[in-house]
């Protein structure tokens, strides 16, 4: 989930996790925050903390030049 939702909350993609056949799913973490944003927004401050500052800066230049495409920008 912590790819999923940008800096500023905004939903950038939806991936779904397996282990094996079985699709392991979000529902069961509902009752650790107040809806899937929040949990999104949690998920993405933790994985950003185990990060390299190198990966972080690609993630998050990655995660603008989507946010700019979406709103019809120059991707340059």
């Amino acid at each position: 989930m912590g790819l999923e939702y940008a800096e500023n909350g905004d939903r950038l993609a939806d991936f779904d996790l397996y282990s094996g056949r079985d699709k392991i799913s979000w529902g069961s973490l509902k009752d650790r925050g107040a809806g899937r944003a929040n949990l999104g927004k949690t998920a993405r401050e933790k994985l950003f903390s185990r990060l390299s500052a190198r990966d972080r800066e690609r993630l998050t230049a990655m995660e603008h030049r989507l946010l700019r495409l979406r709103q019809g920008g120059n991707n340059g």
